[in-house]
């Protein structure tokens, strides 16, 4: 490979069924991190490239830092075009060594998860106290990691949208949404129509 992408930029390639993420042996340390940091996962990454094209195959590009995905095409030639379009090629002298000697290896990301949509639904049972409301299809809040939001975040993000009324609050990790239901009929009708709890 003879580019480097800055540290933002991370690239993942689409073949068939699959989502492989691009790893740098040297130089990606820290990307796991980077990508949480900023609130992504690798399934909320693949999942917005999957709605820019529909999974066409080929290398994508993914901005962490600005939250933006862009569709390179079939070959890492397009990537490495489009990097120097968004201004995103590394400055090899920052490395050492010859950057064509720079290892990639391919992280396979699950193909149909990110593009199952679930929730996180919590009731607030008293002023600023919440806690998950189970729902046998949808996700509890030990996935929170997994939608790089941390719980403190969580509740605050609920606390804004109304003052922390009692009710039904719901994030919608696809589209890093929070969603306010007064009463359990609204929460139903309004994600799906959710079978009642006993």
């Amino acid at each position: 490979m003879d580019f480097v992408p800055k540290w933002n930029f991370h690239i993942y390639r689409h073949v068939e069924h699959s989502w492989f993420y691009l790893k740098f042996s040297d130089l990606d340390q820290y990307g796991e991190k980077e990508i949480w940091a900023h609130r992504l996962t690798h399934k909320k990454i693949v999942y917005n490239l999957f709605k820019l094209t529909g999974g066409t195959i080929g290398y994508y590009l993914a901005d962490i830092f600005k939250h933006k995905f862009y569709y390179c095409g079939s070959t890492l030639q397009f990537v490495k075009v489009k990097l120097q379009d968004l201004g995103g090629l590394a400055e090899t002298t920052t490395f050492l060594g010859n950057p064509t000697e720079v290892l990639v290896s391919e992280q396979l990301i699950n193909p149909t998860e990110p593009l199952d949509e679930s929730y996180l639904i919590y009731e607030m049972t008293h002023i600023n106290r919440f806690r998950p409301y189970e729902v046998a299809q949808f996700t509890t809040s030990s996935n929170l990691k997994d939608f790089a939001i941390s719980k403190r975040e969580l509740y605050q993000r609920f606390l804004d949208i109304n003052d922390g009324h009692r009710g039904f609050y719901v994030y919608q990790p696809s589209s890093d949404e929070v969603l306010y239901f007064a009463t359990k009929a609204e929460l139903q009708s309004g994600i799906f129509n959710l079978p009642a709890r006993a």
